[in-house]
């Protein structure tokens, strides 16, 4: 193969024949250019003579190039939370769907729970055999104004039908919680699927007046990684995934002193009495009055306000039309029902 240029400046390679064995031109370097994947046979095969083959020359320089980097997009698997998120159920969803009732134990029990039997009536009928069973649990209201907004569906537990008929008996493969007299049975409907969550700050501000209603089985209040219900849903813009804020309200602080029994002391003049001053504080609860004089006879107080504070950050996985719940991803303090729930910097 042997390389000669015109005087019009074009460059000619003059290709002969491989020997026998001879799989091809791999690449070819002209002036700064590659050329890859050219081949002897190819160019014989075309009808062109070898020794008139004439390639063109491309001088190529180093050159920058500019590319938008896209971000990653952060999204949760449902595995991860799915641990932690409990039965988000209201009652909205199973009011209006056909529900057995629980009369009493096998044996005459009026509680039991997994692996015990149980009778039941009016039970409707489940393709699976298997039924959820549950009970209405407190109503959720709005803290300022009393409204009630949703009720909570307490999810007991799954029971299988052993027996058909009008009286039927179940037996409970799966309890949660202590199951009794009255309970309602429907249809299991299968594990409830959830989507991959991709978090992300809602588009429009919620109304300040928005706050966190229920703590669900949270005793002194909501921590890291529980569950809890905000008194917003789908009719004010609040969709899965959304990112909040939780506050601490302003509160007050009572500060009080009071002279302390007064103390004798000795010494070798004399002995002598002295009193002394004890201070005690304690946040006043929302709707608790400030202590009257005479009510503080003999003490002196103060009412200190004190600032609203950060408390957490929540993670809505579930809409309703009124409410939503939403996994605590962090807290610094417990969250409380009454906190205020707002956009992070808001």
């Amino acid at each position: 193969m042997n390389f000669s240029r015109n005087s019009e400046g074009v460059s000619r390679m003059t290709v002969k024949p491989a020997p026998i064995g001879f799989a091809g031109l791999g690449r070819a370097v002209m002036g700064g250019a590659i050329l890859c994947g050219i081949t002897t046979s190819n160019l014989l095969a075309e009808g062109v003579p070898a020794e008139s083959i004439v390639l063109q020359v491309e001088r190529l320089s180093p050159q920058v190039r500019t590319l938008n980097l896209e971000e990653e997009v952060l999204t949760i698997s449902p595995d991860v939370i799915a641990p932690f998120m409990g039965h988000p159920v209201l009652m909205d969803e199973l009011v209006d769907q056909p529900s057995g009732r629980v009369l009493v134990g096998l044996n005459g029990e009026i509680m039991f729970g997994q692996f015990s039997e149980f009778i039941a009536e009016d039970v409707p009928f489940s393709e699976s055999g298997l039924y959820t069973i549950f009970r209405p649990d407190r109503e959720v209201r709005h803290p300022l104004s009393g409204e009630t907004l949703a009720t909570k569906a307490l999810v007991l537990g799954i029971a299988r039908q052993t027996q058909s008929g009008e009286i039927a008996t179940f037996e409970v493969i799966r309890g949660e919680q202590e199951i009794g007299i009255g309970d309602r049975l429907v249809p299991w409907q299968g594990e409830a699927s959830l989507d991959a969550i991709t978090p992300a700050i809602p588009g429009a501000a919620l109304d300040i007046n928005v706050y966190v209603v229920s703590t669900l089985s949270a005793v002194g209040g909501a921590g890291s990684y529980s569950v809890v219900i905000i008194s917003e849903g789908e009719s004010a813009g609040v969709q899965v995934g959304d990112l909040f804020t939780v506050k601490t309200p302003e509160r007050q602080l009572l500060f009080t002193e009071r002279e302390a029994i007064p103390v004798r002391t000795t010494s070798a003049c004399g002995s002598s009495r002295e009193s002394l001053l004890v201070s005690s504080g304690r946040i006043m609860e929302c709707a608790e009055r400030t202590p009257s004089r005479r009510e503080l006879a003999g003490r002196s107080s103060e009412v200190v306000p004190l600032p609203e504070t950060i408390s957490g950050e929540l993670l809505v996985f579930r809409v309703f039309d009124r409410v939503s719940f939403a996994l605590v991803r962090k807290a610094s303090r417990a969250i409380q029902v009454g906190d205020w729930v707002g956009s992070p910097g808001g």
